[in-house]
């Protein structure tokens, strides 16, 4: 039987089915929009290309909501600040909640009792998954977030002064990669870190990358089977963490998630089995956030010079030893670096690719206009928000590094920004990840050179299919060589963290 015979008998197949298993509306919801294979074209263009597959039906029908037939049931996709802000005046009945018990199932593997402890309970489940991610967020401000930068500095400190015997050129990617992991986990973790060990960090960056399937759900040891042993790996490691008491020793926030769990029914090893996917919040977003803006200032010259003015002011000098000493205070970078600060915002704006989902609980007549039916899953992808023109300007589309310094004519909504997700979902290490990112590219650009190996900064492109990452991570690596600044040499660098209060410990970002 030829090829062509074979493809037709499928197309047949698919039609058939689609004709009469079809995804049939109610006149009232968001316009179907097509697709080239019946019931899972969208699916293939999802796997494909991830969440930027979003963005390519946005900027083809330019709706402001639509709706996608899948194979287990509609999605709609909201591409509208208008509407956004609509769907989270109705967070009741259309809820991130179920989100996180998807995450607990799929990505961390946890299943009967266990999960039904952790599902909410809208479901009947103990709810004690949703109390677990809200208990973070005090942690994470104020005390708790002093003495998380004061161990996450102490690492960056030390990757940082290893640049200075750095004689060849190295892969950038990797590199930060690396740095960043570690002094993220440590920080989080404390001295028992796992991803210090046995080959954690590498397993984890593997997992992450090969997510899809996972979340696919089907017969993932088979399916996903690489992703499902690098979970079961992780798992293993972060239970032994967990029942050694070593989580004694992490920071508040861990404190605060293992005794809250505890205390509402949540075993010792679904605790565990969560901080699996969990990495994904500690790195997916604050990795490729560092990469892509030290990219981005060191290959403007302008750019990197306003910086280097901007830090020059931030540091304290001191010249009472044997060689003078340069501080870095991280209570100055709130207020002192307004260039790097919208370089920064600006690189998550148009790096962004996370779609912050939503289940329907019940039927919702959204903003007057759409029904949304009970049990369909709601999509609200960053990247087409970020590349609204009535909330940007025209230029939109476009990295501007000093966006946020200007005067916007257009009174921005406050929705419009979505790389750290949105209310009531938003990310409670945002400001952790901010002080990590600020202090990472200040002190690499007050202290070194940097140089593409090859003589030209040809950034490789964004991997669009990594659903998992908030911000996209490069697909492929760039060589770069570092140098001591002339006029810099024989100092020494320290960082100081200034302890604040809760109510002064935020940065203005344009999520809050």
């Amino acid at each position: 039987m030829s090829l062509s015979v074979v493809l037709a008998g499928v197309a047949i197949l698919a039609a058939t089915l689609h004709y009469f298993f079809g995804l049939k509306l109610d006149p009232r919801e968001p316009p179907l929009l097509p697709q080239k294979v019946p019931l899972i074209g969208h699916l293939i263009g999802f796997l494909r290309n991830g969440n930027a597959y979003y963005l390519d039906l946005s900027m083809k029908h330019g709706q402001q909501i639509c709706t996608l037939a899948m194979p287990y049931g509609r999605t709609y996709v909201v591409n509208s600040t208008k509407l956004v802000s609509a769907v989270q005046r109705n967070a009741k009945t259309i809820s991130f909640d179920p989100i996180l018990t998807t995450v607990a199932e799929r990505l961390a593997g946890i299943t009967g009792p266990e999960l039904e402890a952790l599902k909410e309970e809208e479901t009947g489940g103990g709810g004690a998954h949703r109390k677990v991610v809200h208990s973070m967020a005090p942690s994470l401000i104020g005390l708790g977030l002093d003495a998380m930068n004061k161990a996450m500095l102490a690492n960056l400190e030390n990757f940082i002064n290893a640049l200075e015997t750095q004689d060849q050129a190295f892969d950038l990617w990797a590199w930060t990669r690396h740095v960043i992991s570690i002094a993220s986990t440590d920080a989080v973790f404390g001295p028992e870190n796992p991803y210090a060990k046995d080959n954690y960090e590498q397993t984890f960056w593997e997992y992450e990358l090969n997510i899809t399937l996972l979340l696919v759900n089907v017969f993932p040891q088979y399916t996903a089977k690489g992703a499902y042993q690098q979970r079961e790996f992780m798992a293993e490691k972060m239970i032994d963490y967990y029942r050694r008491g070593c989580w004694k020793q992490g920071s508040e926030m861990i404190k605060a998630r293992y005794q809250t769990g505890i205390q509402n029914g949540a075993s010792l090893e679904a605790i565990a089995r969560l901080d699996v996917p969990g990495g994904t919040g500690i790195l997916s977003n604050t990795v490729p956030t560092a990469y892509w803006t030290l990219c981005n200032v060191f290959s403007s010259p302008e750019l990197l010079a306003d910086v280097r003015r901007e830090a020059e002011k931030l540091f304290t000098i001191d010249q009472t030893g044997p060689r003078p000493v340069y501080t870095l205070d991280t209570s100055d970078l709130r207020i002192g670096c307004p260039i790097l600060f919208s370089a920064y915002q600006e690189t998550m704006r148009t790096r962004a690719c996370f779609a912050s989902p939503r289940y329907v609980l019940e039927d919702t007549l959204l903003n007057g206009e759409y029904l949304l039916k009970k049990g369909a899953l709601l999509q609200i992808p960053a990247a087409v928000l970020h590349h609204e023109q009535s909330q940007w300007g025209p230029d939109a589309a476009s990295y501007d590094p000093y966006r946020f310094t200007k005067q916007n004519s257009t009174k921005r909504s406050p929705v419009a920004y979505r790389a750290f997700g949105g209310a009531p979902a938003l990310c409670p290490g945002r400001h952790f990840a901010t002080v990590e990112v600020l202090c990472f590219v200040t002190m690499l650009v007050m202290r070194y050179d940097m140089t593409p190996a090859g003589g030209t900064w040809e950034l490789p492109p964004p991997n669009y299919s990594n659903v998992a990452a908030s911000i996209l991570p490069p697909l492929g690596d760039i060589k770069v060589n570092v140098t001591v600044r002339k006029g810099y040499e024989n100092i020494e660098w320290k960082f100081k963290v200034t302890e604040t209060p809760a109510e002064k410990s935020a940065f203005g970002l344009a999520s809050d």
